[in-house]
């Protein structure tokens, strides 16, 4: 008999051959459900996140058996099951917390008062968005690159802008990534950053002096819709400011949970992340 890291339990009214997949994500030491997990096929656009007790539902209908599902959230280890070995509709995925080993940094010098925002810190009238009733999000991201230039950077805080926001609130996840390379890197957080923006927020800006990461080289950063708190009746909208400044940097996205980094799809969110100098 084979065992993995998650456990498969069976719905008996349930059918594989629905391809519709739903469970529950838990923490394997505590045994508590896990919110806004990412789940999805790799490299496809079909993806969700886990709701606040854990459950998800994933539609694969149509997907190769030899494709793999990816299950992953700061702070764990990743897990990913072939779909061929999948013999129930229903999934119980217990994650293992793991120890994030950030690259070191060795600050020689004094530290220095000199605080810039880098990325794109200026609003333009130019939006993008929606309008409706669409309360969870499926692990959509979006933002840039921040080139960070000559020297060590500790990053205090991050802000983006939003034209209109009409509805109740709106949580946030903001995610950072090396940028050593084209795309979106490795991870530079130990734990997830979440930010609830209220009705007609504009800056939406989260103080992340306290989570200690200093950069010397380019980082990415995308924000990731997970959850809105919308009126039952009314126009709900949600619509985000592009940036102004340095239009050349680039811009990454993903449609869904593990899917694709697509570059220069989306324009550019005005984005920018305040950082410290702390020496050369």
């Amino acid at each position: 008999m084979k065992f993995y890291c998650f456990l498969l339990a069976a719905l008996l009214s349930a059918e594989v051959q629905s391809q519709i997949l739903s469970g529950r994500v838990l923490d394997q030491q505590s045994g508590r459900p896990l919110a806004y997990v990412h789940i999805g096929v790799l490299g496809r656009n079909i993806g969700t996140i886990s709701r606040e007790n854990g459950e998800f539902i994933l539609d694969i209908s149509g997907i190769p058996q030899s494709e793999k599902i990816t299950v992953s959230m700061v702070g764990y280890t990743t897990v990913s099951v072939n779909i061929s070995n999948i013999s129930a509709s229903e999934l119980i995925i217990s994650l293992k917390p793991s120890v994030t080993l950030l690259k070191e940094i060795i600050i020689q010098d004094e530290p220095l008062i000199e605080f810039v925002k880098l990325g794109l810190p200026e609003a333009t009238k130019t939006t993008m968005g929606y309008s409706g009733n669409y309360e969870w999000g499926k692990g959509i991201e979006w933002g840039l690159r921040i080139p960070i230039g000559a020297g060590l950077f500790k990053l205090h805080e991050i802000g983006f802008h939003t034209r209109f926001n009409t509805v109740d609130s709106i949580l946030f996840r903001i995610n950072i990534y090396s940028g050593t390379d084209s795309l979106p890197g490795e991870t530079l957080l130990r734990q997830d950053i979440y930010v609830k923006s209220y009705k007609r927020d504009k800056w939406i800006i989260r103080k992340i002096e306290e989570e200690d990461i200093v950069v010397n080289e380019d980082i990415i950063v995308t924000i990731e819709l997970l959850r809105i708190w919308y009126r039952k009746v009314g126009d709900n909208q949600l619509f985000f400011t592009h940036g102004k400044g340095n239009q050349n940097l680039p811009t990454y996205s993903r449609q869904s949970s593990q899917d694709k980094w697509r570059v220069n799809e989306m324009p550019p969110l005005a984005l920018y992340v305040l950082v410290q100098k702390l020496g050369l």
